[in-house]
């Protein structure tokens, strides 16, 4: 929802209108839809799909933390977990111990290889989309990935997106800094 009144410019309401636009447009498993809009003079409403399991960062952030591998001295497999293979790739490389860490907000989390290729998958198939229908998104970070009830992603915010057009060229940037390559911020 974007408010007028704790808005710096009245653009961000048109930003709004235009956000619903896209959205509107964008038909596809993996785009969040919206349900529902409501405008008036000072603010735009949209009510979108629900998403159980909140953004991706949420979810990472609930699973489980991985055990620390039970030998390092074998190949991993590629059943094992992505993290842990990781970790045992990790030790055979240092010649320095590696500390295991605890569970907790430090935690390594992890996922099955499979999972993660799936989510990704489904990730890129709406970026697909999106850019065949002709608009880029411009700020595909784990925030503005949702995770429904199935761990289905679903791509949302889209107050950065603009038309997409191969002949033209942007100039400036725009997204979230923590996100941005580092070419562009320094």
């Amino acid at each position: 929802m974007v408010d007028a009144k704790k808005s710096d410019e009245e653009d961000d309401v048109k930003d709004g209108i235009a956000e619903f636009k896209i959205l509107s447009m964008l038909k596809h498993k993996h785009i969040v839809k919206v349900l529902h809009a409501e405008e008036d003079e000072r603010r735009v409403c949209l009510v979108l799909e629900y998403a159980a399991k909140g953004d991706l960062t949420a979810h990472i952030r609930s699973q489980p933390a991985s055990a620390p591998p039970a030998s390092s001295s074998s190949s991993p497999s590629l059943s094992q977990p992505l993290l842990r293979r990781r970790n045992s790739l990790d030790t055979q490389r240092s010649s320095t111990p590696t500390t295991r860490r605890k569970s907790g907000p430090t935690a390594r989390v992890c996922y099955e290889e499979g999972e993660a290729r799936r989510m990704f998958k489904q990730l890129l198939s709406a970026v697909h989309y999106t850019h065949l229908q002709g608009y880029v998104h411009r700020d595909i970070k784990p925030e503005n990935v949702l995770v429904d009830q199935d761990n289905n992603v679903l791509l949302c915010d889209f107050s950065l997106a603009t038309t997409w057009n191969p002949r033209l060229t942007r100039a400036g940037s725009c997204g979230t800094l923590h996100y941005a390559a580092p070419g562009i911020v320094f």
